[in-house]
């Protein structure tokens, strides 16, 4: 019973897996061989019969295949339709994932180059500082007295090289002018004497200017400020207020 069970299912699967056009095919197959042997059972009436009876005959016997066949075409015609229509759509989603997939990749490559690029300002930033120098001044008192009429200040450069370093106080204080060294390694500190024989009393105030040339051999400015009351012998160079490239 299990075999005729088995058998049966395995049969109906058969059956079922076949496509139209095979029933379609062998229909038509045995259909001709019904009409050819109708024919052939009375072959002696229908060679007697006329053109025109011929052809009705066989316009009504094989008018039925040519439908059959006719409406299988439209079939096809409407699968390969179906099938070339999700093939559109597999070709839009592939495209469309396409799409997605070369926007996130210009996107990383965006943001890549936005690293690159802050990357490398840094690294300008970080030449350019290697290539200034940075001045700060501090005050050395002198409580015995034994400069009058003189002020020191200790200038030193915590940045680069610098060449060629003019220092200038505007407006001039006393006969202090302009001072010029010939260089300031870094780290290294010098003592700078301001002097203020012939300066009237009061509170003073401009600008100390520094000129050098850095270790690219470009020509750099940076401006402090300063204030000085010369009656006490004091004077403070505030942190430079601006700083530019070309003199």
């Amino acid at each position: 019973m299990k075999r005729l069970c088995a058998w049966w299912e395995e049969t109906v699967g058969w059956w079922k897996s076949q496509k139209v056009e095979w029933y379609a095919a062998y229909g038509t197959v045995i259909y001709i061989g019904i009409i050819v042997l109708v024919i052939a059972a009375n072959l002696d009436d229908f060679f007697k019969l006329k053109l025109n009876e011929l052809g009705d005959f066989l316009a009504g016997a094989f008018g039925p295949v040519g439908f059959l066949w006719l409406v299988l075409g439209f079939l096809q015609q409407g699968r390969e339709l179906k099938l070339s229509s999700d093939a559109l759509r597999l070709q839009a989603e592939e495209l469309k994932n396409s799409v997605e997939q070369q926007s996130i990749m210009a996107s990383a490559a965006l943001k890549q180059i936005e690293s690159q690029t802050l990357a490398f300002d840094l690294q300008l930033q970080e030449c350019e500082r290697s290539m200034s120098a940075y001045f700060s001044f501090d005050f050395v008192d002198d409580p015995r007295g034994n400069f009058p009429n003189m002020a020191h200040l200790k200038m030193t450069n915590y940045g680069g090289w610098a060449h060629h370093v003019y220092l200038q106080f505007s407006p001039t204080i006393g006969p202090s002018g302009r001072s010029y060294y010939p260089f300031f390694r870094p780290e290294q500190s010098r003592t700078i004497s301001v002097y203020f024989e012939g300066v009237e009393p009061g509170h003073k105030q401009g600008e100390c200017k520094i000129e050098y040339v850095g270790n690219d051999r470009k020509a750099r400015a940076a401006i402090f400020s300063y204030e000085a009351i010369p009656e006490k012998r004091w004077i403070f160079v505030k942190t430079p207020y601006e700083t530019n490239n070309d003199w």
